[in-house]
């Protein structure tokens, strides 16, 4: 009898000495109990006691607990442990499910003993859909919707006429005559560059810079007969017949007979601007 007593104490002893290991935390932070499903993240924040000291090597490592949950960080934060954990099924219908009791070894031989915390989880979708109008098995394809064209085409515009305008001041630049201004007064338009060669004297060239007007004006290369048959379609130049005649003969001479003289390039300017004037007077 005696050696059953004995027993029986020691026994509570060693249970009464077991239990004395474990502590609990001073409190914890559990997530909502429902409301949950695949996917979810659920934070369980547990504040250790004071005197409490949890090492870096008993915090539990990352993977999957169970059939249902994924422990995706444990950190420690100060004095709080916080155990983040993922939902990674979905049960077939709203069903409860665990975060997973813990034990942990705490610094001094003792242990923190964390409980388990019950939570719920529904599926993604019902295990079936109701036999009414609007809800058949099989819903059809939504058609999407194409992306608004009006602001592309808008900027596509906008490109194009800046590349157009581009092209257009590059092709003027580089053919000058092409100019329905300078088409319609080919003397006013030849006044400056006329003024520069007068200004370097720049003899030949502004002979052929003054001819070039006359072809433009012309429409065509217009030779010394063709004068003839110009002149009577520009009533304003006629006026000025003689002096034209007089400078395609000079310049006929000069280009083709050796050590002709050529008109002086401010010759040429003074004659480019009594045409421009009779030009702009309605030649």
């Amino acid at each position: 009898m005696r050696r059953w007593a004995c027993a029986a104490a020691l026994a509570a002893g060693l249970a009464c000495k077991a239990g004395a290991a474990e502590q609990a935390p001073a409190h914890i932070d559990e997530p909502a109990a429902y409301g949950h499903t695949v996917g979810d993240v659920l934070q369980r924040s547990v504040l250790l006691a004071p005197g409490q000291q949890l090492p870096a090597a008993s915090l539990p490592e990352p993977g999957r607990v169970d059939t249902w949950f994924e422990l995706r960080e444990a950190r420690m934060q100060g004095q709080r442990l916080v155990l983040r954990y993922q939902l990674i099924n979905a049960p077939q219908k709203v069903a409860t499910l665990a975060l997973p009791a813990l034990t942990l070894p705490l610094a001094g031989g003792h242990a923190l003993a964390l409980p388990e915390w019950p939570v719920s989880a529904g599926p993604l979708t019902a295990e079936a859909v109701l036999s009414r109008a609007g809800l058949p098995v099989m819903q059809p394809d939504i058609t999407p919707r194409p992306p608004p064209q009006a602001p592309l085409q808008q900027r596509v515009a906008a490109w194009a006429g800046l590349a157009l305008a581009a092209t257009a001041w590059l092709a003027l630049r580089r053919h000058p005559e092409w100019a329905w201004w300078r088409r319609h007064a080919p003397f006013a338009a030849a006044l400056p560059e006329l003024k520069r060669l007068a200004h370097d004297a720049q003899d030949e060239r502004a002979c052929r810079r003054l001819h070039r007007a006359f072809d433009q004006s012309a429409g065509t290369v217009l030779l010394r007969p063709g004068l003839a048959t110009w002149l009577p379609q520009r009533p304003g130049l006629a006026p000025l017949l003689g002096e034209v005649q007089a400078f395609y003969a000079a310049t006929e001479s000069g280009f083709f007979d050796a050590g002709a003289p050529l008109p002086s390039a401010a010759q040429v300017l003074a004659l480019a601007r009594r045409l421009a004037q009779a030009e702009g007077a309605g030649a």
